[in-house]
C-alpha cells in the first residue's frame, strides 16, 4: 500500500511539473536560454579578467558588444531582406499572371485549376482581403512578434548578466536541496555539462555567422536570385544536422533555374562546398559535435519547433546536447556508486552450492568433464572475488 502511494504521488507530482512547464513555457524557455548565453559568454569574460580587466568592466564590455553587433548585424541583414522579399514578392505576381494568361489557353486540367484560382487583377485583394484587413493583421502580427522577441532578448540578457555575475550563489541556492554528500559531485557536473553547452553554443554561433556570410557573397557573385534570403536559409539549414544540406539545395536549385541549368548546378555544388568546409574542416577546431547523437537533436527539434516556432528551431540543438550531458553525467555518477559486494557474493555462494547439489551424483559416477570443469572454475572465481576486499583493505594500511 506505501509502494502504491508512493508511485501514485510520484505520478501525480510529474504530470502538476509537467502542466506548470507547459503554462510558463516562456519563462521556462527565457530562463533556459540565459543560462545557455551566460556559458557561451564566460570564457571571454574571463579571458578580460584574466588580462586585469575588473569582473564587472568586463562582463558590461561582453554583453555590450555582443548585443551591438547581434543589433547591427539584424539592422543591415533586415535591409536586404526586404529588398529580396519585395524582389520574390514581384516576381510572384508576375508568374502568376503569365502562368494563368498560359493556362487559361491550355489543356483541360489547366483551364480547370485556372478557373478555380483568383483573377490576376484581384490577387492582391484576395491576399489582403476586400478591405486590406489581413494585411493590417499581418502587420500588426508581424509588429508583435518583434516587440515580443526584443522584450525576450532584454530578458533574456538581464538573467544571464545575473547569472554571470552570481554564479556561485545561484550553485549554492540549488545545491542546498541535495544531500552533503553529493554536492561536490552535483556540482562538477553541472560545470561540465555548462562547459560543454557554452562550447556547443560559441561553436554554432561562430559557423552560423559563417555560413550566411560565404554563402551571401557566393550567390551574389554567381548572380543568383534573393541571395540573402537564401544564405539565412542555409544559416538556418546548419543548425539542422545530417540533412541541413538538402534542405537548403532545393531551394537554391530552384532559384538557380530562373536564370539556367549552370548556375543552378554551380549554386547547389558552391553550397554543397561550404556547408562541408565547416562541417570537416572549421568545426573540429571548435566544438566536437560527433561525440553527440544527431538524431536526438532532430526528434527535439520536431516537437519544439510544433510548440515553439522558430524559437524552438534554435533551441532544439543545444537542448538536445544538455539532455545527453546529463544523461552521461547520471550514468558516471551511477557507476561511481558503492555496491553490496559482499551481498552479492554470498548470493553467488549460495547459487554456486545449490547448482553443485543438482549435479550432485549419489552413486559416485563422475561429472562429465565440461560441467566438472565449469564448476571449477566458477568456484575459483568466487574465491578469488572474495579475497579482494581483504587484499584492498591490507594494501591500504601503514606499513
Amino acid at each position: 500500500m506505501n509502494r502504491l502511494a508512493k508511485y501514485t504521488f510520484i505520478f501525480l507530482t510529474t504530470l502538476v511539473a509537467l502542466f506548470l512547464a507547459w503554462q510558463f513555457r516562456w519563462a521556462l524557455l527565457l530562463f533556459v536560454l540565459s543560462l545557455f548565453v551566460a556559458a557561451a559568454v564566460r570564457p571571454y569574460i574571463a579571458w578580460l579578467v584574466k588580462h586585469s580587466v575588473p569582473a564587472n568592466l568586463a562582463q558590461i564590455l561582453v554583453y555590450l558588444l555582443g548585443l551591438s553587433g547581434i543589433v547591427g548585424g539584424l539592422y543591415v541583414v533586415s535591409g536586404l531582406l526586404l529588398a529580396d522579399l519585395q524582389k520574390l514578392s514581384n516576381w510572384g505576381t508576375v508568374q502568376y499572371e503569365a502562368t494563368a494568361v498560359m493556362w487559361a489557353e491550355g489543356d483541360m486540367w489547366q483551364r480547370a485549376v485556372v478557373e478555380r484560382l483568383p483573377p490576376p487583377a484581384h490577387l492582391y485583394e484576395t491576399i489582403a482581403g476586400t478591405q486590406g484587413e489581413l494585411f493590417v493583421q499581418s502587420v500588426f502580427g508581424a509588429a508583435q512578434t518583434a516587440v515580443n522577441l526584443v522584450t525576450g532578448l532584454l530578458l533574456m540578457t538581464t538573467m544571464s548578466i545575473y547569472w554571470s555575475s552570481d554564479q556561485s550563489s545561484f550553485e549554492r541556492l540549488w545545491l542546498s536541496l541535495l544531500a552533503p554528500a553529493q554536492r561536490a559531485q552535483a556540482r562538477r557536473g553541472w560545470r561540465s555539462i555548462e562547459e560543454e553547452i557554452g562550447s556547443y553554443l560559441r561553436s554554432e554561433f561562430i559557423q552560423g555567422i559563417a555560413a550566411v556570410l560565404l554563402l551571401g557573397i557566393g550567390y551574389w557573385a554567381l548572380g543568383l536570385s534573393f541571395p540573402v534570403l537564401l544564405a539565412l536559409l542555409g544559416g538556418l539549414a546548419w543548425l539542422v544536422p545530417l540533412v541541413g544540406g538538402l534542405l537548403i539545395a532545393v531551394p537554391v536549385l530552384l532559384a538557380g533555374l530562373l536564370t539556367g541549368w549552370p548556375l543552378a548546378l554551380m549554386a547547389v555544388s558552391y553550397t554543397l562546398l561550404i556547408l562541408a568546409f565547416l562541417e570537416f574542416v572549421v568545426e573540429p577546431r571548435l566544438f566536437r559535435r560527433r561525440r553527440y547523437n544527431p538524431m536526438l537533436i532532430i526528434l527535439t527539434m520536431v516537437p519544439l519547433v510544433d510548440v515553439l516556432g522558430l524559437s524552438g528551431f534554435v533551441l532544439a540543438p543545444p537542448l538536445a546536447v544538455m539532455i545527453q550531458l546529463i544523461w552521461k553525467q547520471w550514468f558516471q555518477y551511477y557507476l561511481q556508486q558503492p555496491r553490496e559486494t559482499a551481498v552479492q557474493l554470498e548470493t553467488l555462494e549460495q547459487r554456486y552450492q545449490d547448482v553443485f547439489s543438482i549435479f550432485a551424483n549419489p552413486l559416485g559416477d563422475p561429472y562429465p568433464p565440461e560441467i566438472a570443469n565449469i564448476l571449477q572454475r566458477l568456484h575459483q572465481l568466487i574465491q578469488q572475488a572474495q579475497e579482494l576486499p581483504q587484499q584492498k583493505t591490507a594494501s591500504d594500511q601503514p606499513s
